[in-house]
């Protein structure tokens, strides 16, 4: 029953972390104090939706009905949660109640708050006299036209999303403890880590970047890491479909280069770092003399698998719909959307690559130290 307990507040802990994450990145974005919005945040880093519905003012003259819906995981929130979550369930050998607790206290977690994540937003509008922010007329009074949105989370989805969520980190937080088949572990570990620092040095990186603007910091707090990921994958070569969904628009390296120059550097060489550093913490953790192909293999599969879940979780949709005396007409429809299964081949391939560098470099520094161990020992 203690172990329970003990689980029961590490999800409790987790979900009050991302709620202030959500709500300072909201607040410098400016959302206005923390409330029902950072509710319906933290339900999106569960992997939960926001549903939109209203009317177009008035003013309109046309009585239409606005629909959409917000589709996108805040990683910055739902990686807070997942480091402080895994971190406190690793402090001792996770039993199977504490195990059990934790993925039925995580979607109720995310749940029960989403029932209260409901309220209005105004956008697009002019406002009298007040600066205008995400929450709608800082003034107070009443906007000067433009679309009043109500907003709710969608509590079944977000329930599926919490649970998934809480089977990831279960699965991460137990790594060690479970015996993987062949020597899996050390990449699994080493790969998930580096991604971890990769996801932190982008937030810093951008708030550094952003300092004197709020709504640029509150875009790095909350989606830094959505664009980590999605630069890592693109410096693989991962393809990503982005913009609105009635034109091919998107990115690719071939497109960087040919419409930026030598921009498309930057996603190749932040990957490689990336890459680089994975396949070296893993031969760290590797015991000397393990065959070199497999070493690969371990890092292609542990690589690929990474690389296509995190492809699969940094894109997002949005989409905003107008109907008209019966007719629907889409207003916004945006999505950014990698390519999964390119990115699981591709991520394996680099994997391998990785591997075999890294084992390569943590090889010739053991041999540079035994080396000088023997120098110093042969002058003693």
């Amino acid at each position: 029953m203690r172990e329970a307990g003990r689980a029961a507040g590490a999800v409790a802990l987790a979900y009050v972390v991302m709620g202030l994450v959500a709500a300072a990145g909201l607040w410098l974005i400016g959302a206005g104090p923390p409330g029902r919005l950072t509710l319906a945040a933290v339900a999106l880093a569960g992997g939960g939706a926001v549903e939109l519905q209203g009317a177009l003012h008035p003013a309109a003259g046309m009585g239409a009905s606005v629909h959409g819906a917000l589709r996108v995981m805040p990683l910055g929130v739902s990686l807070s949660g997942a480091v402080v979550l895994a971190l406190l369930l690793r402090r001792r050998a996770p039993d199977v109640r504490s195990l059990v607790t934790t993925a039925v206290a995580v979607p109720l977690a995310f749940a029960l708050p989403a029932l209260a994540a409901h309220g209005r937003l105004t956008l697009a509008s002019p406002c009298a006299h007040r600066a205008y922010g995400l929450g709608g007329c800082q003034s107070g009074r009443a906007a000067l036209g433009g679309i009043a949105l109500d907003y709710h989370a969608d509590v079944w989805r977000t329930a599926l999303g919490g649970l998934v969520w809480a089977l990831v980190v279960i699965a991460l937080a137990s790594i060690e403890h479970v015996r993987l088949p062949g020597g899996l572990r050390p990449a699994v570990t080493a790969s998930v880590t580096v991604l971890l620092w990769a996801a932190l040095a982008t937030v810093i990186a951008g708030l550094a970047l952003a300092a004197g603007s709020g709504t640029k910091s509150g875009a790095a707090l909350l989606l830094g890491p959505n664009a980590a990921f999605a630069g890592a994958s693109t410096g693989i070569g991962v393809p990503w479909a982005a913009g609105p969904a009635t034109r091919d628009t998107g990115w690719t390296l071939a497109g960087i280069a040919h419409d930026h120059g030598l921009a498309w550097l930057v996603p190749v060489a932040f990957a490689a770092v990336v890459l680089l550093a994975a396949g070296a913490l893993t031969a760290a953790h590797t015991p000397p003399g393990a065959p070199w192909p497999a070493r690969a293999g371990r890092s292609a599969l542990a690589v690929g698998t990474l690389v296509a879940a995190m492809t699969a979780v940094a894109g997002g949709s949005a989409h905003l719909s107008v109907s008209v005396l019966g007719f629907t007409l889409p207003v916004i429809v945006l999505r950014a959307a990698g390519d999964i299964l390119v990115a699981l081949v591709l991520g394996a391939a680099a994997g391998a690559v990785a591997g075999l560098a890294g084992g390569a470099l943590t090889e010739a520094g053991r041999g540079r130290v035994r080396a000088r161990w023997n120098t110093e020992k042969a002058r003693r």
